[in-house]
């Protein structure tokens, strides 16, 4: 491209001609550009759940010994990750089913469309459960 004064019909068709447009960069060399693009669209998902991962479960670098200890704490992370978003599935399938548009989650009774798991889970800190017996002697079980 020349440089140089250009008139504004020049600027606006040459912006016109990269509308829309945006650079896709990939390792893969065997992956087709459908599969490039499919993979991007996926991109929010994942960082997403990155960041339910980082800041939700406030999963934190730590020291530890073995490549086991390791493992297993990764794979509680992951399973900490896939309770999150299983929780937030079956939550917006029954709004879903019962024609539920929005929960009063935000503060101010405000409407949620699509609630996370972090959410109704502050919303449910303010509830407490207590177990009470009418017979206060606990006995010890015989195994």
């Amino acid at each position: 491209m020349p440089w140089g004064p250009r008139s504004q019909a020049t600027v606006v068709r040459d912006d016109a001609a990269c509308d829309g447009c945006w650079p896709m960069v990939t390792n893969d060399t065997e992956m087709s550009y459908a599969a490039l693009l499919s993979a991007l669209k996926r991109q929010p998902g994942v960082e997403n759940r990155h960041h339910v991962l980082k800041g939700v479960v406030n999963f934190v670098p730590v020291y530890l010994k073995s490549n086991e200890r390791v493992d297993a704490f990764a794979f509680l992370g992951y399973i900490a990750v896939l309770v999150h978003a299983l929780i937030e599935r079956e939550l917006r399938r029954a709004m879903r089913d019962a024609e539920i548009a929005a929960l009063a989650l935000y503060p101010e009774n405000r409407a949620c469309k699509a609630p996370t798991a972090d959410r109704v889970s502050r919303s449910l800190s303010r509830f407490a459960l207590t177990n009470s017996r009418k017979d206060t002697r606990w006995s010890k079980s015989s195994s």
